[in-house]
């Protein structure tokens, strides 16, 4: 299973079996981010993270009824016409819910045994959500009145092997281990948000409950933006946009994760803990991607070792062990601190994970703080873009609360507020009663009951955006510059090369590994016109060509670099048949529309023609019959070939049909059936001589009529006397 693969998860719980069905995600992880580890002896190591160093997957859950037929056109590479992220808010739809999940045991996969493939995550199903962990992570954040899982030996024998448990947020009672009394979840204690307790955000809030209702001064309750913001996500004004000014294309929000000596201390090692913040994130994006069409993505990230120092490095107070006398208000401000240090590192938020709570206290995070990148004293406190959250069963939710008081969000409103209105409450009421009822992300204590954000929740993230939200970006927009590393095998900067490793260094005649310079005499050795670190000679052969439409590349004696590449004119006919067969030459290729749906399909959905219709001649889609569905087609993703005829005599380009007009239409049919000028021409002398054989017999005709004209009519028969 590679990192970039697409799948399908099957698997049993709750007496009902789920179809996951998943695909990459790689656009978490920004092309530039790096990680940082801390060594025992205080050194760093920094490397590149990147999206094949961590299997994470998002997708959807289907009917139980449809996966099949999606499988089969998720294999094709079908695209939809709604995003994924509200497939299942749809009731139309065969999708009943999201998925991110994250492969540990990928390699048993290439034994054909799946069933012993380990992963972790989160998906819903009809609106329940369900938790996916390792006994062992279960083990380590479990509290003292959560269930117990049973010892390998009181299972049922299929699940003695088994490493994972499956959960759900709706499981209502949980066993009191001191008493055996079965409780309500609600009664249980549960850990609290410590935000409320900043005086920073205390003055923020009433700063931006003002603002809020200055923008909203002029709206009636009765009008559309008001009722919008209400309404289901795919009811709003535009897919992933909860009101007016919340972001109505995708947009990426770019992080720093950093993880204390606690908490890497309690995953055991630096690579345990990698895994569950990436996860972690994989999660917590997910709750913002489905309301505000914002990902959440990581550009950075800080390891800290697994032994606590003895005192604090200089400038890294946060870095230590729980204790008394250091409450985690205390961590988030020496962490702000040190992230102001910082500066514009290309991180709109960083987020700090530790072991340590304060009590009950189990996060913290800085009101409106998002895409602030200095650090501003506050007094005894220090204001930047940064939360706090310590280990819990499920932190990822905690991740996703203490953003949202970045974002801009204050605490739902609870019984203990209620009833309040206008500037007297403290929190965020919801509709009706006031009391939200821990049903949402916001609410001030864990025992959150959905992966949803709060109605009123929504209107503050979506009027505070426009003026914290500028880091915010469109996928694949930042760039981030980065230090060249000599050694990592990638050419970066002002290196001539990079030949990575010492062991390949060593077997390396061009590069000289110490320096990444090129060594003495040699040639850049990677162009395909060197041979041992010279130019090779004229007319050998460096590219070939690889269809009868390609031509053959030749190197020229002098540089290192083989010539650009050319082929065979577009729209050039080729095959093993006549033109009529619709082959013609396309970026080197010799294909056509129906050719390029064959090569998608496969042994389940075989494709063999291209969807033909007048509404999509321009198309330059990969648009093809459905051989499931009769009279249907199927759209799937990528483009046809540049080269592609399209429109009227038109060529596809980049996805797009350019130079299509109706002269170029005419000229490029008669190209392709060159044999129709031949027998249209043989037509049109056999109807020219048909029409000049008409006109002599008309001719004859009207002669002989004319000659009878002038005899008169009733003339009296003239006899000769003979003698």
């Amino acid at each position: 299973l590679q990192h970039d693969d697409a799948f399908r998860l099957q698997f049993q719980a709750y007496n009902q079996t789920f179809h996951l069905h998943l695909r990459p995600h790689t656009e978490m992880i920004h092309q530039n981010a790096r990680i940082r580890l801390h060594q025992p002896d205080g050194s760093v190591r920094e490397e590149s993270l990147r999206p094949q160093d961590a299997h994470i997957y998002t997708g959807v859950v289907v009917n139980a009824g449809k996966s099949q037929q999606r499988f089969n056109e998720d294999a094709l590479g079908a695209v939809r016409l709604r995003l994924e992220e509200y497939e299942h808010q749809d009731r139309f739809s065969d999708v009943i819910g999201w998925a991110r999940i994250m492969v540990h045991g990928d390699k048993l996969l290439a034994t054909n045994k799946p069933d012993r493939m380990v992963y972790e995550g989160a998906f819903t199903a009809n609106g329940q959500l369900y938790h996916i962990r390792r006994t062992l992570n279960f083990h380590r954040t479990k509290l003292p009145s959560d269930p117990e899982v049973p010892n390998p030996s009181a299972r049922s024998p299929k699940h003695r092997r088994s490493h994972l448990i499956v959960y759900r947020d709706s499981d209502k009672k949980l066993r009191d281990r001191a008493t055996g009394i079965m409780r309500m979840a609600s009664e249980v204690r549960a850990g609290r948000c410590g935000s409320d307790d900043l005086s920073y955000n205390v003055r923020t809030r009433r700063t931006l409950q003002r603002r809020h209702q200055q923008s909203s001064a002029t709206l009636a309750n009765g009008s559309p933006l008001h009722r919008a913001v209400l309404l289901r996500r795919q009811q709003a004004r535009a897919p992933g946009s909860a009101a007016a000014n919340c972001p109505t294309e995708k947009k990426i929000l770019y992080m720093g994760a950093a993880a204390d000596c606690t908490y890497v201390g309690l995953y055991r090692s630096q690579a345990e803990a990698r895994k569950q913040i990436l996860l972690d994130w994989s999660l917590a994006s997910a709750v913002y991607e489905k309301t505000f069409s914002v990902q959440l993505g990581l550009i950075l990230m800080e390891l800290r070792d697994v032994t606590c120092p003895s005192t604090p490095a200089s400038g890294e107070a946060w870095n230590r062990g729980c204790s008394e006398g250091y409450n985690i208000n205390q961590r988030l401000t020496d962490f702000s601190r040190w992230r102001g240090t910082r500066g514009d590192d290309g991180a709109g938020l960083w987020h700090l994970l530790t072991q340590c709570s304060t009590g009950t206290k189990i996060g913290v995070a800085w009101l409106g703080a998002l895409c602030q990148t200095t650090s501003l004293t506050q007094g005894a406190e220090v204001v930047s873009g940064t939360g706090v959250s310590s280990i819990t069963k499920d932190e990822w939710k905690v991740i996703a609360h203490e953003i949202g008081h970045n974002f801009g969000a204050q605490h739902d409103c609870t019984n203990k507020e209620c009833p309040c209105s206008g500037s007297s409450c403290g929190c965020c009421p919801c509709e009706g009663n006031c009391d939200c009822d821990g049903q949402y992300i916001m609410n001030p204590t864990s025992d959150v009951k959905t992966d949803s954000f709060s109605p009123c929740s929504i209107r503050e993230i979506c009027n505070t955006y426009p003026t914290v939200g500028s880091c915010l970006t469109a996928p694949g927009q930042r760039k981030v510059m980065t230090v060249a590393m000599c050694g990592n095998g990638i050419k970066e900067g002002d290196e001539e090369c990079d030949c990575g490793s010492d062991q390949d260094c060593a077997k390396d005649k061009c590069c000289d590994g110490a320096t990444c310079k090129l060594k003495a005499g040699a040639n850049p050795r990677n162009d395909a016109c060197c041979d041992n670190c010279q130019v090779k000679a004229a007319q050998q052969l460096c590219r070939g060509a690889i269809s009868e439409c390609d031509i053959e590349e030749r190197c020229d004696g002098v540089s290192s670099q083989c010539p650009t590449d050319v082929y065979k004119e577009d729209g050039t006919a080729c095959g093993n048949s006549s033109t009529s067969s619709g082959l013609t030459c396309a970026s080197g290729m010799c294909t056509s529309r129906d050719e390029q749906c064959r090569l998608r399909g496969n042994d389940r959905m075989p494709l063999t023609q291209y969807c033909s219709t007048s509404i999509i001649q321009d198309s330059c889609e990969v648009l093809c019959v459905n051989p499931q569905q009769a009279n249907t087609c199927i759209k799937l993703n990528g483009q046809m070939l540049d080269g592609t005829e399209c429109g009227m005599g038109g060529r596809c380009k980049r996805g797009i049909c350019e130079g299509s007009s109706v002269f170029k239409s005419i000229g490029s049919f008669f190209k392709r059936y060159s044999w129709l000028p031949i027998v249209l021409g043989v037509l049109g002398g056999i109807c020219v001589i048909s029409c000049i054989w008409q006109c002599c017999c008309a001719r004859r005709r009207k002669n002989a009529a004319a000659a009878a004209a002038t005899m008169p009519r009733n003339m009296p028969a003239q006899h000769s006397n003979y003698p």
